[in-house]
């Protein structure tokens, strides 16, 4: 057989070897309601045609390093196109920016400190009547947390170890794709890590500046009806748990954690008031939950004890929570969020209006995604308080798996549903308008 020949079957059998070793995902699924139809999705294009003016639409970063100043870079920025597409299907156009005010980036530090511990941006888009407008705000954490990654594991900025002294590389001998997991371990799932130990605590103190600073914005420029404006969360991975737990923590009453963050702790609680839609992007609820486990007490069996997991409330040794000025037991995750959204509607009319306007939670994830969790029917009931409406949404980020063996995981994860077509039409136009 000719040499020529040769080539073409081997490269005919790579061809056939490679393409019957992959499969193609296409997982598309809403949570059912009681009568077995797809839960109805709200969307940002809904708030509008109910009378929101003003949309303050705020991004909470994940884990991983998410360089601010890379993620909103116009050219190559991840977080800079998703806001784009965002207000091209709504078909709103930026403002060019009036003055510094508008667009400037601000550093929030951490507790007592000058080191940069996140940052916050804004931008600001209109509709083509100036009638309405649609505020993106921007919110990392993630500085300090690189700098601890970078020093104590030793890696460069994507996640790859550096030479030891002796010039040794670190890498060797690792698998390409087990190098890639290992790059993903090092860079992401380190961040969950450091937020459950003593460090949380000031991820949490940057997380309250930037919202605090951020519902301010918001109030000083409501003009005449703050009830009007409607704000909506978006949070990839971790930033859901933390946003969370930023909230709940504010709320306690005489905690050495709360009497720190006391300064944020008005503005946070309106921010709570005004939240109206979270939307998930592979969020850690169920993993951070972990974090809240306390042992058995003494009377308690095995399920007794577990039974009070996800969401469990504030235990009386870190101090009873105080909201809306009461007394109360205040739930861990998105129950305690409800519950202090609950307390500002029934406090402050000029936020609500009179009744406590229903949350919804919609929990994007992608089945090949490692570090995402679909909320349960458990998890639901332990968690949802009486005005919060929780909907799973599993749609493929990564459609193609390699020798039916491997999806990539960091395709899976929070960055793909920035750009997947149905949950960029989910976020704006809800559920009754995706085909």
């Amino acid at each position: 057989m000719k040499k020529n020949h040769v080539s073409v079957l081997v490269t005919i059998f790579m061809a056939a070897f490679f393409l019957g070793g992959c499969s193609y995902n296409n997982v598309y699924k809403v949570d059912l309601d009681d009568a077995g139809t797809p839960e109805n999705i709200i969307g940002l294009s809904d708030l509008y045609e109910e009378g929101a003016k003003n949309i303050n639409v705020v991004f909470i970063h994940g884990m991983g390093y998410h360089p601010i100043e890379k993620e909103l870079d116009p050219k190559t920025g991840i977080t800079y196109k998703y806001q784009n597409e965002l207000a091209e299907r709504l078909g709103f156009v930026e403002f060019a920016p009036i003055d510094d005010r508008v667009n400037r980036l601000k550093s929030l530090t951490l507790r007592d400190s000058q080191i940069i511990g996140g940052h916050i941006h804004r931008r600001v888009f209109s509709s083509p009547d100036n009638m309405r407008t649609l505020n993106f705000f921007t919110l990392s954490w993630g500085e300090a947390n690189n700098h601890i990654k970078r020093t104590i594991l030793e890696l460069t900025d994507d996640g790859r170890f550096l030479e030891n002294r002796n010039g040794e590389n670190r890498e060797k001998g690792r698998a390409p794709v087990n190098r890639k997991l290992k790059q993903f371990i090092n860079r992401s799932f380190s961040d969950p890590a450091i937020y459950l130990g003593d460090f949380g605590s000031e991820i949490r103190y940057v997380v309250a500046q930037g919202l605090a600073r951020i519902e301010e914005t918001i109030e000083a420029e409501s003009l005449d009806d703050i009830k009007t404006n409607k704000t909506v969360l978006l949070a990839d991975s971790l930033g859901s748990a933390v946003t969370f737990d930023t909230v709940k923590t504010l709320m306690e009453f005489d905690t050495k954690e709360s009497v720190e963050l006391s300064d944020y702790k008005d503005p946070v609680r309106r921010f709570s008031g005004l939240t109206t839609l979270i939307f998930m992007n592979a969020n850690q609820l169920p993993l951070i939950d972990l974090g809240n486990l306390r042992g058995p007490a003494p009377d308690e069996s095995r399920d007794q004890w577990l039974e009070q997991y996800p969401c469990p409330s504030s235990s009386t040794d870190k101090g009873m929570p105080n909201i809306g000025g009461s007394n109360v037991p205040l739930s861990y995750g998105i129950k305690g969020f409800g519950q202090v959204r609950e307390s500002v509607a029934k406090s402050d009319k000029s936020l609500s209006g009179g009744g406590v306007p229903t949350l919804q939670v919609v929990a994007f994830s992608d089945p090949n995604d490692p570090l995402s969790y679909i909320l349960t029917k458990r998890y639901k009931r332990h968690c949802e308080s009486k005005n919060t409406k929780i909907i799973n949404v599993v749609m493929s980020n990564a459609r193609w798996d390699w020798a039916f063996l491997l999806a990539n995981p960091g395709k899976a994860h929070a960055s793909g549903f920035k750009v997947n077509k149905k949950a960029l039409d989910l976020v704006v136009r809800g559920s009754k308008k995706v085909d």
